[in-house]
């Protein structure tokens, strides 16, 4: 099902830079530059100094990475279930993308958002489309008190290998649950870093939510030419009002909203279930998907003669599909499927986290 971003928003940025049709070809212009900078291979962390930046981001990517945030919330339904007093943090906030994302999504659970950003203009524009209350700058310094929700989104190509330094000065104020949320761009670099911090967190204590389940090397990096090498995941959305708009011009549709992720829990286990690295893969007679499993990169092939409802989620597939299967057994390698073997696509990971077994 594709996912909405908020109609009031967009109507907010409109309302903010006096959005004026007959300047569609400037703010496209500067959707270009900013697509440009921010495919470089480092970011440079001070770029909303320029208005017209700051107005591109508002317009085009505020409403994909909101909605990137809010789908990574959704996993976990009951996650934080009858808490009312959450503390959560937004490192590198930005125009408050995914601080909203945060406050949208919690609700009533949230009793604080801390924002941190060096770049004050997106902590302006936030506050001139929102003022709650519960939203509060603060500097890494000022910080105090457990925070439950850290979320860092697209902030990993900016700081790079400075993640580590800044996760040491963040877990001094983790509560006893805390969790850490990481959303950035699909590509190989943000992947080996996101690797790299997935091996030190489980060295810590913390177990990976989503969406690894091996506890080794990620097998998808031992890999250079393959289709699926790059872990991601894929979103149908309707984007709103704005983005069409500015589309029209690029002349480009986003189909898709793609990002590479990692969430992690203090002291908690995996979940159970299959993350889809490939789309069904269809060939003469048969077709193929691609998984990563707790063993390693898994291959599940179906010859056409064994294509039948019980496997018809296979057709389904995108990259980031949460998959269960009625076949319990940890398997890596290739595996044939039957027409009676069960594959169910999952919305969210609803009640599926294991026990805590603490740190180990």
């Amino acid at each position: 099902m594709a996912i909405s971003f908020p109609l009031r928003y967009d109507e907010a940025f409109r309302r903010v830079w006096s959005y004026d049709p007959s300047r569609l070809g400037t703010y496209v212009n500067e959707v270009k530059e900013l697509s440009d900078l921010f495919l470089r291979k480092r970011v440079d962390p001070v770029y909303f100094s320029r208005s017209e930046i700051l107005r591109a981001y508002s317009f085009f990517f505020f409403p994909q990475n909101y909605l990137k945030a809010s789908a990574i919330l959704s996993l976990f339904p009951d996650l934080w279930e009858g808490k009312r007093d959450l503390r959560v943090l937004d490192f590198g906030g930005g125009p408050g993308n995914s601080t909203l994302a945060l406050r949208d999504s919690l609700q009533e659970r949230v009793n604080e958002i801390v924002y941190v950003d060096k770049q004050r203009e997106g902590w302006e524009l936030l506050r001139s489309i929102d003022g709650d209350p519960k939203i509060r700058a603060h500097s890494l310094s000022s910080l105090a008190g457990p925070i439950d929700i850290y979320l860092f989104s697209y902030t990993l190509k900016e700081v790079g290998e400075g993640i580590f330094g800044i996760l040491r000065e963040l877990k001094r104020h983790e509560s006893s649950q805390a969790v850490y949320i990481f959303l950035d761009a699909p590509d190989r670099d943000v992947l080996v870093l996101i690797d790299r911090m997935r091996r030190q967190f489980a060295r810590e204590g913390y177990g990976t939510l989503f969406p690894c389940r091996s506890g080794g090397p990620c097998p998808l990096l031992e890999l250079t030419r393959d289709v699926e090498s790059v872990c991601f995941s894929q979103l149908p959305w309707t984007p709103p009002p704005l983005v069409e708009e500015i589309n029209s011009r690029l002349r480009f549709y986003i189909k898709f909203l793609k990002f590479a992720s990692l969430v992690v829990m203090k002291g908690a286990e995996g979940e159970e279930f299959l993350f889809s690295v490939s789309p069904y893969i269809g060939e003469k007679g048969k077709g193929r998907a691609f998984f990563c499993a707790p063993e390693g990169r898994l291959e599940v092939e179906r010859l056409e003669k064994e294509r039948s409802e019980a496997n018809a989620s296979l057709d389904e597939l995108h990259r980031g599909s949460l998959v269960e299967w009625s076949r319990g057994e940890e398997l890596s390698g290739r595996v044939r499927i039957d027409r009676f073997e069960t594959l169910r696509l999952l919305s969210d990971l609803r009640g599926r986290r294991r026990p805590s077994r603490g740190r180990g």
